[in-house]
């Protein structure tokens, strides 16, 4: 019979359908799909009584295994303090001898980036997207202005990684509800310093681009905003709108402008129709240390081309591996490829018909 050890080893081998020994379970459990991705394996299965369980597996250096466990359950206990909305059940397990730690819990519903890539552009699509935008702002943004912050930096004690590949949810009439599903590596400020990935990043730089990503609010506003547009360019505009209703909603009004600062002031200098070699210019001294605007930049141009053209997907798609940092910088050459990404976002044709 195999097991989880089986399936982190080898997850290819695993299809739909099959036997899995579940050993913290004591149960053998139906496999319905393994999802392999950076640093973990992610694997749903069936129980007996036929709800669905997601385990997520990580391997861990044996002298991290303490930490993590004591890190995850902090972190845990503190997004349902503030009252984020997270997966129900949720349990950790360590496993000493195979140096792995599994994360499990009941099944929260479909993942967001991948229901939003395969929506249309009609009305009916941009209805259900603004729904289902209004429960991640609800479920999964509001908590962060109940956060506690650390007084010397301003920051939360306590954030999150934003993505929408890391949100979820579930639609059960008449409400739609969010979950945030991604909690490793936790994020929290653990003995004077913010944990950010595990091995945790020593580069200067690295370090004060991560922690603006997942501890400063505007910057976890912005990594949403990012994320929603690689997953659907067309309605990018519209949730600016959206994101920027719900901040005047829960009484965050200077958040809001701050937001709108910094993504209409694209609009306001004209970028939208400046031509590649303008941009060439505008971003010809950006430095690692505006990787993060340079995302931003490109998905704001991403929201006026052709949805439908499978080029711009595959060059936001391009552009967000090609950005990706964890340890170090990106060096010269890496950021010459980022650059011309961005360059090449901009040279495509501009569509006439805008989700404004």
């Amino acid at each position: 019979m195999a097991n989880m050890i089986d399936i982190y080893n080898n997850p290819s081998r695993f299809k739909e359908g099959q036997k899995v020994w579940v050993s913290f379970l004591s149960q053998n459990l139906t496999l319905l799909a393994v999802y392999p991705s950076y640093n973990r394996i992610v694997c749903l299965f069936q129980k007996m009584d036929e709800t669905i369980l997601v385990v997520k597996i990580l391997r861990l250096r044996n002298d991290d295994y303490d930490l993590i466990y004591r890190q995850m359950k902090e972190y845990h206990g503190m997004l349902v303090r503030s009252g984020q909305s997270v997966p129900n059940n949720l349990q950790f397990y360590q496993w000493f001898d195979e140096h792995l730690f599994i994360q499990y819990e009941d099944y929260a519903g479909k993942t967001v980036s991948h229901e939003f890539s395969r929506m249309g552009v009609g009305q009916i699509d941009l209805s259900r997207y603004r729904k289902i935008l209004k429960a991640i702002l609800r479920d999964v943004i509001s908590p962060i202005f109940s956060v506690e912050k650390e007084l010397n930096t301003g920051y939360l004690i306590s954030g999150i990684d934003p993505l929408a590949r890391n949100i979820t949810f579930v639609e059960a009439d008449p409400i739609i509800r969010a979950y945030l599903v991604d909690l490793f590596p936790p994020k929290i400020f653990w003995e004077g310093k913010f944990t950010l990935e595990k091995p945790e990043p020593q580069d200067e730089i690295v370090r004060k681009l991560s922690i603006e990503r997942s501890y400063d609010i505007d910057q976890i506003l912005i990594t949403l905003w990012c994320s929603l547009v690689r997953a659907k360019p067309a309605f990018g505009l519209q949730a600016i709108k959206i994101i920027s209703n719900h901040l005047d909603e829960i009484g965050e009004g200077a958040t809001r402008n701050r937001i709108l600062k910094r993504l209409n002031g694209f609009a306001n200098r004209g970028i939208p129709e400046q031509k590649p070699e303008e941009i060439s210019v505008l971003i010809d001294d950006w430095g690692f240390e505006r990787v993060l605007d340079l995302r931003t930049l490109a998905c704001y141009l991403a929201c006026y081309k052709h949805d439908n053209d499978p080029r711009l997907l595959t060059k936001l798609e391009k552009l967000f591996f090609r950005s990706h940092f964890q340890i170090k910088p990106l060096n010269a050459n890496e950021m010459a490829i980022v650059k011309k990404l961005v360059i090449d976002i901009a040279g495509m044709e501009n569509n006439s018909v805008l989700f404004l």
